[in-house]
């Protein structure tokens, strides 16, 4: 999180200056962190080349329409530059309480709604009907379709693996190890193939946390909780020879994209950002499997 607008503006121009592909944004009602959306459309009007992600956007508990007409706004004013990866929200019941919606309906709400957002984006004219909501004759972008080239999709479980191969345009990951990616790898690829749906094996991401010199108390803590069974070097790296390996492992079990988080909020963004593009650079220059992948 940021304390103020200008800090917030310093971390996105500085990410810009110093060369990253992408800025994210995660979503959490009920935590001390902004709406992705409205962030990123700020993040958009100060700058003119990074790609601008969310991860990710819960549909559960919200209108179709609205998300739709939020997304569509943001592409339009960021010139295509959105990039909307969409989730069912956190297990947290104090998040499902926020978004107003049961956790059993929350699977059932994203498979009648996101079918909605897509023809919306599409530029199409829909009327759907669910006991979630009711849409009738509804065209959101005048008849084009918005600058959103692909829409992806979180999620671990099997049920979300095979909603992302038979739905989404993409796939990303969050405190993965190496084996879950590759199986969860496998689910997609095998139940696309098995529907006749072709999925784009360079279109699989993972988003993890790193550390350059020691993991906070406080993530390697968060970690511990919410993942007692997996080492905190392999969700957490620390070190450029931890990166490489957690991104070379990776790489073999087919993920192609990834985005770090610093596992604390910085003193100075552009330092900080110029210094994990450094450790990243020297990560990838020292390995055979990852340079080949670039």
């Amino acid at each position: 999180m940021w304390t103020s607008r200008s800090e917030f503006a310093r971390c996105v121009e500085a990410a810009e200056a110093s060369g990253w592909d992408s800025l994210w944004l995660s979503e959490h009602l009920t935590g001390p962190t902004p709406a992705a959306i409205p962030a990123l459309t700020f993040a958009a009007a100060i700058t003119t080349r990074i790609r601008l992600g969310t991860s990710v956007t819960v549909i559960p508990g919200r209108s179709p329409v609205e998300l739709a007409k939020s997304l569509w706004t943001a592409a339009e004013l960021c010139d295509g530059r959105l990039l909307p990866v969409f989730g069912l929200g956190t297990a947290e019941s104090a998040e499902h309480r926020a978004f107003n919606v049961s956790r059993l309906d929350r699977g059932p709400w994203f498979d009648d709604a996101f079918p909605v957002i897509r023809d919306l984006l599409g530029g199409e004219r829909v009327t759907a009907s669910s006991r979630f909501f009711d849409v009738r004759e509804v065209c959101i972008t005048g008849g084009g379709p918005a600058p959103v080239t692909d829409l992806w999709m979180g999620g671990r479980s099997d049920t979300e693996l095979r909603r992302v191969a038979c739905l989404a345009d993409g796939w990303l990951a969050s405190f993965a190890n190496p084996r879950q990616t590759r199986r969860s790898i496998e689910v997609i690829t095998d139940h696309a193939a098995g529907i006749g749906r072709e999925f784009d094996r360079g279109h699989f991401g993972l988003l993890f946390p790193y550390a350059r010199e020691r993991r906070p108390a406080a993530m390697t803590e968060l970690l511990e909780h919410a993942y007692p069974d997996e080492h905190p070097d392999e969700l957490c790296p620390v070190g450029v020879d931890a990166l490489r390996r957690v991104l070379e492992s990776h790489t073999a079990a087919g993920v192609t994209k990834y985005i770090l988080v610093p596992a604390e909020r910085p003193a100075q963004w552009g330092s900080a950002l110029e210094s994990l593009r450094r450790d990243l650079i020297e990560a990838t220059a020292s390995s055979t499997i990852l340079r080949l992948g670039r």
